[in-house]
């Protein structure tokens, strides 16, 4: 797969993520409509229709690993754009061995600048930094 395709496919999910968070009415719609919007290929569109059921499959699961790494934070505090992309990549970390870690985090770090801003990237980057180093290697790519 093309590397940029791939993120066209994290961007859409993202949306798909904030629509979750926000009780949209119909969040795969929201994916489905931002896939043909960045125009992502059917390997990715598929990958990331996977991707949006797991993270929704693993949400209590992803909740923890953040509220776990939160100090002095209560997780409403944190931006429903942060969340999203936090969510994001702590699920390609936790479930998806396929994707190096390097990867989850710069791609996080790149779509926190895309949606929300440095200060927001820089936050993004010390939470998934900190959960990251708080979990083993066998943790990080534990699909169960």
């Amino acid at each position: 797969m093309h590397k940029g395709t791939r993120h066209k496919m994290r961007k859409a999910l993202i949306q798909a993520i904030y629509a979750y968070f926000m009780d949209t009415d119909n969040p795969r719609h929201v994916l489905q409509e931002a896939l043909k919007t960045f125009k992502v290929g059917d390997d990715d569109r598929e990958r990331g229709e996977a991707m949006f059921s797991d993270i929704i499959h693993h949400h209590d699961s992803l909740t923890i690993s953040l509220s776990g790494a939160l100090e002095h934070w209560d997780l409403d505090r944190i931006g429903i754009v942060e969340r999203a992309v936090i969510f994001l990549a702590l699920y390609e970390l936790q479930y998806k061995p396929d994707v190096p870690m390097e990867v989850a985090i710069d791609e996080a770090v790149r779509l926190a600048k895309e949606f929300a801003g440095d200060d927001s990237a820089r936050f993004v980057n010390g939470i998934i930094d900190a959960i990251s180093s708080r979990l083993d290697a066998s943790e990080l790519q534990d699909p169960s």
